[in-house]
């Protein structure tokens, strides 16, 4: 988003250009499926999107340097604009490597879209309908096995008498690589909730 046209640091309504914009490509260009996550920029506050398409051939524009005209490369991949697209700044790739490209989606599903202010109460993920879901199986896997991976948010209680901690819940936010293993290459930060609890008097400790 850009702020010389839209109102980038509203979140609300930077949604629903986004929204509005998905809407007009489906009705002009047909269905087709997608998925787009919004970000919050760190340091300038301002909303952008990040998603993939599929099915989806608007007209794209090649992206150049202003200056020399040259083409605008990435890994020795063409980079685009969309050239429909008008609330600012866009970059469009065509994908080559599926597992890749769901990996650079899933990575700014982090714990600052969580906690957005400006985003409560109000969709944080953009998804077309009827797009197939992941086929989801369930193992039980004992606490060893998440030794070396770190949690990514966790729940849990803090006992008065002893002081110590009892998670009730742990997520982690781990890969698979190509072998199928599961790996965590840039471990996060980890958010803590300790749940109210009453001390021994009945006097209520809350932690957060």
């Amino acid at each position: 988003m850009n702020d010389n046209k839209v109102n980038a640091r509203n979140y609300e309504y930077s949604r629903k250009r986004l929204q509005a914009w998905l809407k007009y490509q489906r009705e002009k260009y047909e269905k087709f499926n997608f998925l787009f996550l919004p970000e919050l920029h760190p340091s300038s506050g301002r909303i952008h999107f990040h998603g993939v398409t599929g099915g989806l051939s608007p007209p794209l524009v090649e992206a150049r340097y202003p200056k020399s005209e040259r083409l605008i490369k990435k890994n020795g991949i063409q980079i685009y604009n969309a050239e429909n697209w008008h609330n600012g700044f866009s970059t469009v790739s065509k994908i080559q490597d599926r597992q890749k490209s769901a990996s650079y989606i899933t990575k700014y599903i982090t714990k600052e879209l969580i906690e957005m202010p400006s985003a409560f109460y109000q969709p944080r993920y953009f998804v077309s309908r009827g797009l197939k879901q992941p086929e989801i199986s369930y193992d039980e896997l004992s606490d060893n096995y998440f030794r070396d991976f770190k949690p990514s948010f966790v729940v849990g209680e803090r006992n008065l008498l002893d002081n110590e901690f009892e998670t009730d819940v742990s997520i982690y936010r781990i890969d698979i690589s190509e072998e199928g293993e599961l790996i965590q290459n840039s471990p996060p930060e980890t958010v803590w909730k300790i749940r109210e609890i009453k001390s021994p008097d009945g006097n209520q400790d809350f932690q957060k």
